[in-house]
């Protein structure tokens, strides 16, 4: 809160911060002290869904964030504890994650910011666990809102600005406008704390068109404030007051801080009575409507007001007050400059030895808020630090995970290879057994047709040579001429015979041997290429002779013409090389 000394500008400053700080932390006190009614689709939501499972879950979250929007989030403590009950239970880490974002909402709302920190650090570390998805996305996405909101607090500005980053990403990739807007607030009151107003008024600016109109007013007439443009921060409260009396649904707790903003501008620039006349307004929406955190303002500006014109002992009592308020809620910040104020007016009024013993209360405090956000930054380092660490091991464990998973895969492949090749091995092995009993069978076949066929001849040629040697029996004055007819078809019956075997059974060994020869010397004549297939079997030319029942020199005489026929000449290849290479 602010500090009434010889510095004004630091007043002015320090002053402005306090109320924009309420907004992006989503802590704004709450409107009235009745409790709000849920909608009647909420209430059937619930009612409908009773049982400890999934849809339970996402029934009480529609609540949570019903009093979340409506800035009332202490009202959904219940369901917030119900909700983080029926985490444990389902063992649901997503709604874990959520539960402790909620709760730690409710733990700053009741400035134990200790418990915030530990809280929202936990919903942080298991939501950067879950599997991606567009529900855990917009989880994480508030969840850097909240972190935000909480590095603003602390003025750990540039880890504030790392969440802010790290929240834009996501709402943008992901379509979340209203996550976005209030992303855009919080990085317009770094600007601000960052000395940067003129951008800070920007991003304000920017967002007038948004759901978030009214607290931009305010934001920017903040701005204005801390650049000592007062007119135009004055037009901006009025644009705010004026925008929220037409409205059928009273914000109450942004008008207070219109009005508060306002008077603190009054008391800035020396106008004590407009000062007073707006704090009267203020305490009767106060007084109806809000909380100890705001009576507790509301005395500490009205003791300004009276310490500007020179009323020190109604100061005095006033800021007595302010300071008890201040204790109650747990403000340290707010007691210690409470506390200088008061050392103000007591050295106004000639107490020094009461001054002193409020400037060194005044430093006790200085020392618990420094010991504190001390502590809240080692925590915050810690949270880091593990955060780190946990990084590291889920690399290292992605890593092992993605090496045991290739070798696995190798394995598999492995393993898979060698199936298929045992299985092609078998089914060729088994394929060529097939055929080879395929072929056998054929060859039999063939071979059975052949001597059928052949023995059906001879057959046919003994059945010929028994009628003519019957003849010659009853006539056998008919003599040489039929017996040398019978001669003759007894050797053409053992020349033919010998003749059809060879040419079976060769084809069967050399089944290309004749077409490949006759492609390459189509001008062979049958007896030729019979020659070359005799060669090629390696007879000798007696074997020949004997197979075609001619005489030796024939065959020479044969083989001669048929080196002449292929070409040959000399000495420098035989027939049988040539003839190998079909």
């Amino acid at each position: 809160m602010v500090v009434i000394n010889d510095d004004p500008t630091a007043m002015k400053k320090k002053a402005t911060l306090v109320f924009l700080i309420l907004s992006p932390l989503c802590i704004h006190a709450q409107s009235g002290d009745t409790e709000m009614s849920l909608p009647d689709s909420l209430v059937d939501r619930l009612r409908m869904n009773r049982n400890t499972d999934e849809a339970r879950a996402e029934a009480l979250d529609a609540v949570i964030q019903f009093y979340v929007e409506e800035e009332r989030v202490l009202e959904a403590q219940p369901y917030i504890n119900e909700l983080s009950a029926l985490a444990e239970e389902l063992q649901d880490h997503y709604w874990k994650a959520s539960s402790l974002l909620y709760r730690s909402k409710c733990a700053f709302k009741n400035f134990d910011f200790s418990e915030s920190t530990s809280l929202i650090n936990e919903a942080l570390r298991i939501g950067e666990t879950l599997r991606d998805t567009r529900r855990t996305r917009k989880l994480m996405t508030r969840i850097y809102l909240a972190k935000s909101g909480y590095c603003l607090y602390y003025d750990y500005l540039p880890e504030c600005l790392d969440y802010i980053e790290k929240g834009k990403r996501l709402a943008e990739a992901n379509g979340f406008d209203e996550l976005r807007e209030s992303i855009r607030n919080n990085y317009g009151v770094l600007l601000l704390r960052m000395n940067r107003p003129d951008e800070a008024i920007t991003v304000f600016k920017s967002m007038l068109t948004s759901k978030d109109r009214l607290k931009s007013l305010l934001n920017i007439a903040c701005c204005f404030q801390v650049t000592e443009q007062y007119d135009s921060a004055f037009c901006y409260f009025d644009s705010l007051i004026f925008e929220l009396s037409v409205r059928p649904l009273y914000d109450y707790e942004l008008l207070i801080k219109a009005h508060m903003e306002r008077v603190w501008c009054y008391l800035l620039i020396g106008e004590y009575e407009e000062a007073f006349s707006f704090l009267s307004q203020s305490y009767e929406i106060i007084n109806a409507y809000g909380e100890t955190e705001f009576f507790t303002l509301y005395y500490y500006l009205l003791a300004g007001c009276y310490f500007g014109v020179g009323e020190f002992e109604e100061a005095l009592s006033l800021a007595d007050t302010a300071i008890l308020l201040s204790r109650e809620i747990g403000q340290i910040s707010w007691e210690r400059d409470f506390v200088m104020l008061k050392s103000h007016i007591l050295n106004n009024l000639g107490d020094h030895e009461g001054e002193a013993v409020c400037l060194r209360y005044f430093n006790e405090l200085t020392d618990s808020l420094d010991h504190r956000k001390n502590r809240e930054r080692i925590l915050e380092q810690q949270y880091q630090a593990t955060a780190r660490e946990q990084a590291l091991e889920y690399e290292k464990q992605r890593m092992i995970s993605h090496q045991q998973l290739l070798f696995t895969v190798a394995l598999c492949s492995t393993l898979v290879a060698v199936v298929v090749l045992l299985s092609m091995v078998f089914l060729y092995r088994r394929k060529k057994k097939a055929e080879k009993i395929a072929l056998d069978l054929d060859l039999r076949n063939r071979e059975m047709a052949s001597k059928t066929m052949n023995q059906m001849q001879v057959n046919k040629v003994l059945g010929e040579v028994i009628e003519k040697l019957t003849y010659l029996k009853n006539h056998p004055n008919s003599g040489a001429v039929n017996l040398s007819m019978v001669i003759r078809d007894l050797r053409s019956m053992i020349d033919n015979g010998s003749k059809k075997d060879f040419d079976y059974y060769f084809v069967q060994v050399h089944p290309d041997f004749y077409s490949r020869l006759q492609a390459d010397y189509p001008s062979l004549t049958h007896n030729e290429l019979r020659l070359c297939a005799f060669i090629k079997a390696n007879l000798s030319t007696k074997e020949i002779a004997a197979v075609t029942n001619i005489a030796v020199d024939s065959v020479k005489t044969a083989r001669k013409r048929l080196r002449r026929s292929l070409g040959l000449s000399g000495k420098d290849i035989t027939l049988q090389e040539l003839l190998s290479q079909y």
